[in-house]
């Protein structure tokens, strides 16, 4: 997908960017008019006239107030927007028990460039051996990506990360008291005992949707 360096000190490791997900695995479906047998486009229209508005009289705004906008043009935004750097830029290696799923974006697989094979081995290596990930920034596609870098298989994995202010407090989420007597705690361990496994198998779950629908 990309190139990039991992930096951190005076280490810079050229690495190279690849999806863990295969696309061509996904069922999509298109508007089509049965007619012609054509995909339908889809146009802008104006939510006050109606009218359609051609992409060359579109600008981009920002709602600060309902209904209230600022107006940016072009060179307002090139002028705000991270430049790609693709230098994957590590601030600090932490116990990867500390970030919590919740956090977790997108992954991508991290290989080998040209020159980093062994500095590469090594942080891998040493990653796994501490048991650390590697909180980093990385700056492409206009925007500065918190990551982190994890220990996978014989080498790493980029996870992109959810900024804090992204995430919602959990102590908005309603959640009633409740009294939990010893017998039915009991009785629940026994259930999950049933059906606990020491470790998650992911070739035992098939997306039974995508199967239907084939």
């Amino acid at each position: 997908m990309a190139t990039g360096t991992i930096s951190f000190g005076l280490v810079s490791i050229p690495v190279k960017l690849y999806s863990t997900s295969v696309s061509a695995s996904k069922i999509s479906l298109n508007w089509i008019n049965p007619e012609t047998n054509s995909r339908v486009k889809m146009e802008c229209v104006d939510r006050t006239t109606d009218e359609l508005v051609e992409r060359g009289d579109r600008v981009k705004g920002y709602e600060f107030a309902k209904g209230h906008y600022v107006i940016f043009s072009e060179e307002e935004l090139e002028e705000v927007v991270f430049k790609a750097t693709h230098s994957i830029d590590i601030k600090e290696f932490v116990p990867l028990e500390q970030v919590d799923p919740i956090y977790f974006d997108s992954a991508y697989y991290l290989g080998t460039n040209t020159g980093g094979e062994r500095p590469y081995k090594l942080l891998a290596s040493v990653m796994r051996e501490k048991q650390r990930a590697a909180i980093a920034t990385y700056a492409a596609r206009g925007k500065n990506y918190l990551v982190l870098l994890r220990p996978f298989q014989e080498g790493l994995i980029m996870q992109t990360l959810r900024y804090a202010e992204e995430l919602r407090a959990f102590d908005e989420v309603p959640v009633e008291d409740a009294e939990v007597n010893d017998s039915e705690l009991t009785l629940a361990k026994q259930i999950v005992d049933q059906i606990s496994n020491d470790a998650f198998e992911p070739d035992k779950y098939e997306d039974e949707q995508k199967g239907r629908m084939q």
